[in-house]
């Protein structure tokens, strides 16, 4: 599963297809709907957030 971790703007500007829209307020409820077993991938615009989700994705 791609996970687009950008902000609202630069996200509608141009993103890959497949890439869910990921913000704080939404990782926790699609972390409790996706099974464990699903591969997470997170993209963000400079390499700064997208670990910092996927720390959080870890820890849940």
């Amino acid at each position: 599963m791609l996970l687009d971790t950008r902000d609202a703007r630069a996200y509608c500007q141009g993103h890959d297809p497949r890439a869910i829209h990921l913000n704080d307020l939404n990782l926790r409820t699609l972390l409790k709907v996706t099974p464990k077993q699903v591969h997470l991938l997170f993209c963000c615009e400079d390499g700064t957030t997208s670990p910092d989700m996927a720390r959080c994705s870890a820890n849940s």
